[in-house]
């Protein structure tokens, strides 16, 4: 059965396959100096939840879909060149630009160019990226060959010619190296059976994948799309060979909108536009991203001119209103949790005596004496004061981790509620299972994002004068020690505080991060992940995955891994150097996504 791009419809059909308009642009350098803190935050007003848009899946069914609409495919405008400079602060963290081991390097999202891209309004692919098109062709045994028919003149920065099959192959095997702790590599290898020979290059236009096992299309297709900076995107075979990794992971060759120019190691990296790029012309002729942690120093340089776009907390909204500052609001764009590390049966660095945990076999840990204490550290923090007074009412209280969202969406249900804040009901499970007083333990808070570090330092506040606990805490960024304490499974005795994201629906996120025991990163392994996730991952009908989804947030809901925090909103600061509304940020998800379509004013 083959079944070509223009038949596939969103969701009932073997692909959604819909053309999504682009258009482009992106940034320039001054070298900005941190400013000291300036201003008392004041109440910002309250916005609330937004819904978003309904995720769908594509399912395997039938070659003669009806296709929903279709959007003409985009090409390249004849708008003035690049110009002016547009200075950022996003994530930067180990600053090293090969993709296999990064864990989402904000300017990957500009130098790196996706497959596809996506329509978020159907969760569907779109083909304004490499491929400008495919055919999926389902064999007798279940099987699937993907033939991916590549963009001719996609040319790779710096001279290294033109992007081919060869390149893209080349660029999927990488992901079987040691080392690989990009999360989308256990998806990536299993598209092509972890098999190089499941690839064949037929010309240089043309390269043909079989599938094995099977995997949801729609997932897939969000792992080669620009959903995140750590999705696939290919790299010159020719540059890497000659050159080698460590010089790629300084001075990395990709096909994107904007090439790497130059970078200060912990402070900035300066990136300049493509101008003949295929998909657009890119509006800022360079872009310098800046690291800066400080939630008054970035607003200081935002308030001062010295960065143009920069995430704010809340809190600061208010300082912003009377300036030529505009603010622009991400609905849901990341979900704040708090995990309770060392969830994972019958791993080398389980510590049984955990009270949390309370032992090393699944069974153990979804027992009655360490739920009773994950129940109670729940009923102790006051999530909705914590949406009021640290998100400033961007947001909402949370019921489920691992993108459930709320009740806008299909795949809820109504039983999902948030525990109540309750100190004394918590205090009295603690003394049911012998901590009265609670017992001490490791709160590893967050620094990147402001509103979320705050929400890591209120919880742990809340343990204590709730419950009495005694907690040591560390200031850190996730990269690289938490990230390898993840990919080593060895979190036993430590909390930490997490935004999740991004938001794409419960498949996604549970089945990637959750998460099951055959994936790279996980917060947890309890073990309806890998059971549940494994039928889902199978599941060819629409209704049948969405009621696995299900199954999956009734044990979230039974069992808390974390303490699910709220919905938050982002906010950007961005200055009058960019003309409004010419950049909008990706829905259901944080940073500084797609700068190349910021236009200067």
């Amino acid at each position: 059965m083959k079944l070509r791009s223009r038949h596939l419809a969103p969701f009932l059909v073997l692909g959604v396959l819909l053309l999504l308009l682009a258009c482009a642009r992106a940034a320039p350098t001054p070298t900005p100096t941190k400013a000291p803190p300036t201003a008392t935050p004041t109440t910002a007003p309250v916005v609330a939840p937004a819904a978003t848009p309904t995720p769908t899946r594509a399912v395997t069914v039938a070659p003669t879909a009806t296709p929903t609409r279709v959007l003409p495919t985009a090409t390249p405008t004849t708008r003035p060149g690049p110009k002016g400079v547009l200075n950022v602060i996003d994530g930067l963290g180990t600053e090293l630009w090969l993709l296999r081991p990064s864990t989402g390097e904000a300017p990957l999202w500009l130098i790196g160019e996706p497959l596809v891209t996506f329509d978020y309004d159907i969760d569907a692919p779109t083909k304004n990226g490499i491929l400008q098109g495919w055919e999926i062709k389902v064999n007798p045994d279940g099987s699937r060959d993907w033939t991916l028919n590549i963009r001719k003149g996609v040319k790779f920065h710096k001279g290294w010619g033109e992007m081919t099959a060869d390149d893209i192959k080349f660029s999927l095997i990488e992901f079987r190296k040691p080392a690989s702790v990009n999360a989308n590599t256990n998806q990536l290898i299993t598209w092509y059976g972890n098999d190089p020979n499941n690839m064949t290059v037929k010309d240089p236009y043309t390269l043909v994948i079989h599938e094995t096992t099977i995997q949801p299309i729609t997932e897939v297709f969000r792992i080669i799309s620009e959903e995140e900076s750590r999705t696939f995107r290919p790299y010159s075979k020719k540059y890497m060979e000659q050159v080698g990794e460590d010089k790629f992971q300084r001075e990395p060759v990709y096909a994107g909108p904007y090439e790497w120019a130059a970078q200060q190691r912990g402070y900035s990296v300066k990136l300049k536009a493509v101008p003949d790029h295929f998909r657009l012309t890119p509006g800022f002729a360079e872009i310098n991203y800046y690291k800066v942690l400080e939630d008054a120093t970035r607003l200081a340089m935002l308030r001062t001119g010295q960065i143009d776009m920069a995430a704010i907390p809340g809190s600061f909204a208010g300082e912003l209103k009377n300036t030529d500052v505009k603010i622009v609001v991400s609905p849901n764009s990341n979900e704040p949790f708090i995990t309770f590390g060392g969830l994972f049966p019958d791993r080398p660095g389980c510590d049984p005596n955990v009270p949390w945990v309370g032992g090393c076999k699944g069974s153990d840990m979804l027992s009655e004496r360490p739920l009773k204490v994950r129940r109670a550290f729940t009923m102790a923090t006051d999530r909705p004061a914590i949406v009021e007074k640290i998100q400033f009412g961007y947001g909402s209280v949370g019921a489920l981790s691992f993108s459930f969202i709320s009740d806008k969406f299909p795949w809820w249900k109504s039983d999902w509620k948030p525990l109540p804040y309750d100190p004394k009901q918590a205090k009295q499970l603690m003394t049911e299972v012998g901590y009265p007083n609670c017992f001490e333990f490791n709160f590893w808070i967050q620094p990147e994002n402001p509103t979320v570090r705050d929400i890591g330092e209120a919880v742990a506040s809340m343990l204590e004068s709730n419950l009495g606990c005694k907690i040591k805490r560390r200031v850190g960024e996730y990269r690289p020690v938490l990230r390898n304490m993840l990919v080593e499974r060895n979190t036993a005795g430590w909390m930490y505080n997490f935004a999740g994201g991004p938001i794409a629906r419960p498949y996604r996120y549970a089945c990637l991060h959750g998460g099951p025991t055959y994936e790279v990163i996980t917060h947890t392994e309890l073990p309806f992940f890998t059971e549940l996730c494994v039928k889902a991952r199978d599941q060819a009908d629409l209704a049948a995955f969405m009621k696995i989804e299900q199954e999956i947030g009734d044990n979230i809901n039974k069992y808390f891994p974390t303490i699910p925090i709220s919905l938050n909103h982002q906010l950007f600061g961005v200055s009058p150097k960019v003309k409004e509304g010419s950049w909008v940020p990706k829905p259901r998800g944080g940073g500084l996504h797609r700068l190349e379509y910021a236009q200067p004013k």
